[in-house]
């Protein structure tokens, strides 16, 4: 029995020291393993901002007659921005997209396939997006309305800006040198109030919600808010801050004294007088074109001055 236990012992002692030599040449001729690392986090693509406008547009041929090729002159012509990097080309469905378009006066170029073209659009503005159609025929380019005259705006060409107003008319105002057409569902609000076109005066900021037809066309207004004055400016005090004083000869002489009617322009700015004008150095009866005239009076809402005093300057 000691005999058969000794044998055993042996055989386990044996058994463990060839595990060990495995291992340890396994240990040896294996080379070590690289330390793992963790993956690096992919990395992080920043938003592209977008700055100007959008010109989303369509080109057609010159006529009917010609329709039928025109997918394949129009594909491959070029669109560029004048002065500006945004380029683009027009894809095989007659389409193309412009972006980065520098907001205001743009002229865009067509180029290739016969077509070198320019179309001038005026008014862009910063983020909007416009949507046209070009019909394009050798060196002309025009803008096509489809005969949808009646078509509301679309709502990407709704447009918001603010500035100052310069000049004001019986349906209209023009502020920041945008013309804007005002109508009888244009909302105008000051301080929160619902106030009519009347109210809005030359040199006063305006904050302007319009719809544009078509790119470069006309404004609308929907909604027009007189922005909040100046501390201390109030409209009890509308009469200072429209005073006007104007100095230059007279031109387009029209009415009559007897009336209190009497109208002419200095410097292009049109000058009506009241009974209660007062003249100095001249009388109502002798103011003749060409005469050099100072007048004084308070801005109207047309942007005409209602003349307080006149006098002739020698």
């Amino acid at each position: 029995m000691k005999i058969r236990l000794a044998r055993a012992a042996v055989r386990i002692a044996v058994a463990g020291s060839i595990i060990a030599l495995i291992a340890c040449g396994n240990h040896e001729t294996s080379s070590p393993s690289a330390p793992s690392q963790a993956a690096s986090p992919p990395s992080t693509v920043p938003p592209v901002t977008t700055q100007g406008a959008t010109i989303s547009g369509t080109v057609v041929g010159a006529s009917s007659a010609s329709s039928a090729g025109w997918s394949t002159r129009g594909a491959g012509i070029s669109v560029t921005v004048s002065g500006s990097t945004s380029a683009t080309t027009v894809d095989g469905n007659n389409r193309f997209v412009l972006q980065n378009v520098p907001p205001g006066h743009v002229d865009l170029h067509f180029m290739g396939n016969g077509i070198d073209a320019h179309l001038t659009l005026d008014g862009v503005v910063d983020k909007q997006t416009l949507v046209i159609t070009v019909r394009l025929n050798g060196t002309g380019a025009t803008l096509e309305n489809n005969g949808n005259n009646n078509q509301p705006p679309d709502q990407n060409n709704e447009i918001e800006f603010e500035g100052s107003v310069t000049s004001i008319g019986t349906n209209s105002l023009v502020v920041a040198g945008r013309t804007v057409t005002v109508t009888a569902s244009t909302q105008i609000t000051s301080r929160g109030s619902t106030v009519a076109l009347s109210a809005i005066h030359v040199g006063d900021t305006v904050e302007v919600h319009a719809t544009q037809a078509a790119a470069g066309g006309a404004l609308t207004a929907t909604r027009i808010n007189v922005e909040d004055r100046a501390p201390g400016d109030n409209d009890d005090n509308d009469d200072d801050r429209n005073e006007a004083e104007l100095n230059g000869t007279v031109t387009n002489l029209a009415g009559s004294c007897a009336a209190n009617n009497l109208s002419f322009s200095v410097n292009a700015t049109m000058v009506r007088t009241s009974a209660a004008t007062q003249f100095k150095d001249t009388t109502c009866g002798a103011l003749a074109a060409g005469t050099s005239v100072e007048v004084k009076g308070t801005r109207q809402a047309d942007a005409s001055v209602l003349a307080s005093r006149i006098e002739r300057k020698k």
